[in-house]
């Protein structure tokens, strides 16, 4: 009897292996986050992919958006999502694309499929005013645009799924300046470059193994905001924002 109790221990031991093989064979997955300048004018880019399998699932995915901010405003500008899964061999796709937090293409066949899409747009309008020199107040105004990119093959097989190609987008921004007190003039001296992003990805999972990965690339990100206040005796300056970071890339898996 006792021998039988011990089998019976063993065989659930064994079945209890069988099962955890069963509910996840290989996981991947990663994040990122960077953000840039200050409150008057910064950006922000996260991004994230993911695999999975089973011996009878496989999941693929991946995802990029980024913000911007200007004069203490701020929005999601951009964000793109793209999977592809497969479950007891009946597939599924999906690509959702945002702008400025909008829906501008969604779309789930149940099938391998690819296309490429471009958006652009203003993202955000803004204005503050900074007292400058012997206490003048100037008005600063300014906007930002840029625009979405993607292009993405999602692929179903038999036994597993894939989504290969890019996803992501970009912001500039102008700014201008003026000033209400007599007897003053104002410029400004602007470079926004808030991001140039791109997310790459070639993910394969079936549903004994799983390949591939992803990689984010940012591309240098220069904000420079600077106002000068003129009379015909003197000049000053006023520096909103001094803000630079070289290129940037990291593999996600």
């Amino acid at each position: 009897m006792r021998n039988a109790t011990k089998g019976m221990g063993m065989l659930a031991a064994v079945l209890l292996f069988v099962a955890s093989i069963e509910a996840g064979a290989d996981t991947r997955s990663n994040s990122v986050q960077r953000s840039y300048g200050n409150s008057n004018a910064g950006s922000y880019v996260f991004a994230s992919g993911s695999m999975s399998n089973t011996r009878s699932s496989a999941d693929a995915r991946a995802m990029v958006g980024a913000g911007v901010r200007l004069f203490g405003r701020s929005i999601e500008a951009v964000r793109a999502e793209a999977q592809s899964g497969n479950q007891y061999g009946s597939g599924s796709t999906t690509v959702s694309l945002y702008v400025c937090g909008t829906t501008v293409y969604s779309n789930s066949p149940r099938t391998s499929w690819g296309r490429s899409w471009s958006y652009s747009q203003t993202f955000l309008t803004a204005n503050a005013t900074f007292i400058v020199g012997p206490g003048i107040p100037v008005n600063v105004w300014g906007s930002v645009g840029g625009g979405l990119n993607a292009s993405v093959q999602l692929a179903i097989a038999a036994t597993g799924c894939g989504v290969n190609g890019s996803i992501g987008g970009y912001a500039y921004g102008q700014a201008g300046a003026g000033v209400g007190v007599p007897g003053f003039r104002v410029g400004v001296q602007v470079t926004l470059n808030l991001f140039n992003t791109t997310l790459t990805a070639g993910m394969n999972a079936n549903f004994s193994s799983i390949s591939g990965g992803v990689r984010l690339q940012i591309d240098p990100v220069r904000i420079y905001i600077e106002i000068g206040l003129f009379t015909a005796a003197r000049n000053w300056t006023y520096r909103i924002v001094d803000y630079s970071y070289p290129s940037w890339s990291t593999t996600l898996f």
